[in-house]
């Protein structure tokens, strides 16, 4: 009996985890054709158009690198990108790695590579201004402590909507967000 009650038990995982396959997939497909239609074709650069890189030249010594926050593009710093450049700043503001193409780049992206966008986009400005400040949005302000941290040549920071704590039930939700995810990687929201 103790084979027979095994192999039953396998049966069950087998079917339970085919249906959790079925489910994950038919939901990944669902959210990626959705995402496709609400932005559209690419534009030139492979972004989606109008979510492109900004970078405003000016003269002077004076950088402003600015970085958007989690899932979103340059154009919700837009309005500070042109504050800054009527001030005479040079003013990039960089699309970071996952961001603006599709949802399978952004699922393809880390915390990793945004870090690595935000750096080299800093390393630009800092190879043509003696001076920048960095100012980041949300996830951007966590990106933009990381790469001024250590380089001196930064003269301001400016953190706009940063995370800075977290409720105990937010901290049990992401310590469990992996569990939701094997059945559903992708959720809808408004």
């Amino acid at each position: 009996m103790p084979l027979m009650d095994s192999l039953t038990a396998l049966g069950v995982l087998g079917i339970v985890t085919s249906g959790i396959a079925v489910v994950r997939e038919s939901s990944w497909q669902v959210a990626a054709r959705a995402v496709r239609l609400r932005l559209g074709p690419p534009g030139p650069s492979g972004a989606v158009a109008g979510a492109e890189s900004i970078l405003l030249a000016a003269d002077g010594p004076l950088a402003v690198l600015a970085l958007h926050g989690f899932g979103d593009t340059p154009q919700s710093l837009g309005y500070l990108a042109l504050a800054c450049h009527r001030r005479g700043w040079t003013v990039h503001v960089p699309l970071l790695p996952g961001h603006g193409h599709s949802l399978e780049a952004f699922a393809a992206s880390s915390s990793d590579d945004w870090e690595g966008g935000a750096r080299q986009a800093l390393r630009v400005l800092l190879s043509s201004h003696q001076r920048v400040a960095v100012v980041g949005q949300s996830m951007g302000a966590a990106l933009g402590a990381l790469v001024s941290a250590d380089e001196p040549r930064v003269a301001a920071c400016a953190w706009l909507a940063p995370l800075l704590s977290t409720t105990p039930v937010m901290e049990r939700v992401a310590r469990l967000w992996w569990l939701a995810g094997l059945v559903k990687p992708v959720l809808r929201s408004r």
